[in-house]
């Protein structure tokens, strides 16, 4: 699949770049003086760094899922559910996959070749980064009308709803607001 080869070559320096930004704001919010001091925490593990660069990272997906796929409505990342009410959940390393929701009107084959492109570049990419790179760095679950559901706070154990990341209602929402 020719076509295949050259969207995750093409990917690649896009996933660079969103790598870079969420560097970039993870460095800000933690008032460190460059990008190698966010990538060296990065490495040792730093909870406070990976949930920042994480969250960054997943909002550079979401955005990117957004413009290349019109059926795209809205990019959620799961929450983690809370171990007990006095305890806070485990923090997730840099080398572990985002789980994201992405609601669509439809799905559509396109997006699952961009899901697994967007996926392929991202391991390839960080995967320079780490001594064992990640087999993938996305898990999609893709959410329309059947499965809406899996958006919602459930009861039964609790369980946070996901957290909106980017959607086309925001940016509506920016351009007239």
């Amino acid at each position: 699949m020719a076509g295949w080869d050259y969207l995750t070559v093409d990917l690649v320096d896009t996933t660079n770049n969103m790598i870079d930004a969420a560097t970039a704001v993870t460095t800000g919010r933690l008032h460190l003086s460059a990008a190698r001091d966010t990538r060296a925490r990065l490495l040792t593990g730093d909870p406070l760094a990976t949930g920042y660069f994480r969250f960054e990272l997943g909002r550079q997906i979401a955005a990117a899922l957004l413009s290349m796929d019109a059926h795209v409505i809205a990019v959620y990342e799961e929450q983690d559910v809370p171990e007990a009410e006095d305890t806070s959940p485990a923090s997730a390393s840099f080398d572990e996959p985002l789980r994201l929701f992405i609601e669509v009107e439809h799905e559509t084959p396109v997006l699952r070749t961009v899901i697994d492109a967007l996926n392929e570049a991202l391991s390839q990419t960080i995967g320079e980064l780490l001594p064992q790179p990640p087999s993938g760095y996305i898990e999609a679950i893709v959410i329309d009308d059947h499965n809406r559901r899996l958006l919602r706070p459930r009861t039964n154990g609790y369980h946070p709803a996901p957290i909106l990341l980017d959607s086309r209602a925001l940016r509506s929402e920016k351009l007239t607001g």
